[in-house]
C-alpha cells in the first residue's frame, strides 16, 4: 500500500471517527454520539546540569491540558482534519513528482542530453491517466 493509501485511508477513518460526535444513535431514543474522554501525555526534556534528571513528566499538567483539550475538542478536531487532508495532498503531490519521474524515465529524457526519445502512446496515455487522476484526487482534497 502506498503513503498516499495509508494517508487517505487515515484520514477516512478519522472523519468517519470524529462524525460520531453528534451523530443520531435511533436506538438509544435518538440520544446523540458524545465526546467523552481524552488522556493527554507530555513530556519534556530539558536538563539543567550534567547528570541531572533529563526528561520530565507532569501528571497534573497532563490533566488540565486534557481538560483543555476536551474544551476544544470541535475546534482541534478540525484542524486534526485539515492537517489529514494537507497530508493527503502532500502524498498526492509527491507522488505526481514520483510519476513525472517515471514519465521521464519511459521516454528516455536525460537532462544531460536533453532530448526526448519517442514513447509508445499506450504507456503514455496510462501515464497521463494516471496525473489526471492524482490532480483529481488532489483538487477533492483541497476542497473538503
Amino acid at each position: 500500500m502506498s503513503d498516499y493509501q495509508k494517508r487517505k485511508e487515515e484520514l477516512q477513518r478519522s472523519e468517519v471517527y470524529i462524525s460520531k460526535i453528534g451523530a443520531s444513535q435511533p436506538h438509544l431514543g435518538n440520544e446523540v454520539g458524545k465526546f467523552i474522554t481524552i488522556r493527554v501525555t507530555t513530556q519534556i526534556h530539558h536538563q539543567l546540569s550534567p547528570g541531572a534528571n533529563n526528561y520530565h513528566v507532569c501528571e497534573k499538567f497532563d490533566e488540565l491540558l486534557s481538560i483543555a483539550v476536551s474544551n476544544r475538542i470541535e475546534e482541534l478536531a478540525a484542524d486534526a482534519l485539515r492537517i489529514g487532508r494537507k497530508r493527503v495532498s502532500d502524498e498526492i503531490e509527491s507522488r505526481r513528482a514520483e510519476l513525472k519521474k517515471e514519465l521521464a524515465e519511459l521516454v528516455g529524457w536525460n537532462e544531460k542530453q536533453d532530448a526526448l526519445i519517442v514513447l509508445h502512446k499506450e504507456q503514455f496515455d496510462l501515464i497521463l491517466e494516471r496525473l489526471d487522476k492524482l490532480e483529481r484526487e488532489m483538487k477533492a482534497a483541497k476542497e473538503r
